[in-house]
C-alpha cells in the first residue's frame, strides 16, 4: 500500500516537472478509482494541509492581515453541495477540460502550469481581502495552486471525469474540516 502511494506520488512529480511526455499507463476503472479516491485522495489532503499551516505561520508572523472568507449566511448546504457537485464539475470543465484536447501540443507544458496557477489564484475570490494580501497571493492560494496541478495530473493520467471525482472529494474533507472540526 505505501510503495503504491510512493509509486503514484514520484509519478505526479515527475509530471509536474515534465508534462510534456508523460507516461500513459494502462490502468483499469477499479485501480483508477482507487487511485483516485484513495491514494490522491489523502495525497490531495496531506498537501494541502501542510501547505495552509505554511500560510498559518506567515499569518502569525503578522505577513499579512488573517483571511476571512466570503459570508455565504446561514445556507450551510447551499455551500455542500456548490462545493462537492457544482464545483468540481464546473470549475474542472473550465480550468481542465480543454487539456486533454492540446495534450500533444509543443505549448502543452504552459498551458498545464498556467492552469494550475490561474485555478490557485482565482481562489482568492473566496476571501475579503485587502492591500496587505497583495504580495501573498501566491502563497496563500499555495493549496488551491497545488491541488490545481494535482487536478491537471489526474485528468491528464486518469481522465477528465476522475479528476471532477477527486476535486469532490477533496471538498467533501475541506468542508468537513470546516464545518465538523472547526478547522
Amino acid at each position: 500500500m505505501f510503495v503504491h502511494f510512493k509509486q503514484l506520488s514520484i509519478s505526479f512529480l515527475r509530471f509536474i516537472l515534465d508534462p510534456q511526455s508523460p507516461e500513459y499507463p494502462q490502468i483499469s476503472r477499479k485501480q483508477k478509482l482507487v487511485d483516485v479516491g484513495f491514494y490522491y485522495g489523502i495525497l490531495a489532503v496531506l498537501g494541502g494541509n501542510i501547505l495552509w499551516q505554511v500560510v498559518e505561520i506567515l499569518k502569525e508572523q503578522n505577513l499579512f492581515n488573517s483571511l476571512v472568507e466570503i459570508d455565504l449566511g446561514d445556507k450551510v448546504w447551499f455551500h455542500v453541495l456548490s462545493a462537492i457537485i457544482a464545483a468540481p464539475i464546473f470549475e474542472e470543465a473550465i480550468s481542465r477540460l480543454f487539456l486533454g484536447y492540446v495534450r500533444y501540443k509543443p505549448y502543452f507544458r504552459w498551458m498545464y502550469y498556467l492552469s494550475s496557477l490561474l485555478f490557485g489564484w482565482v481562489h482568492m475570490f473566496n476571501y475579503d481581502y485587502d492591500q496587505s494580501h497583495y504580495l501573498y497571493i501566491p502563497v496563500i492560494t499555495a493549496v488551491q495552486t497545488f491541488i490545481g496541478f494535482l487536478l491537471g495530473y489526474v485528468r491528464i493520467i486518469y481522465g477528465f471525469w476522475y479528476g471532477v471525482i477527486l476535486h469532490a472529494i477533496y471538498n467533501s474533507v475541506m468542508i468537513l474540516q470546516l464545518y465538523w472540526l472547526g478547522f
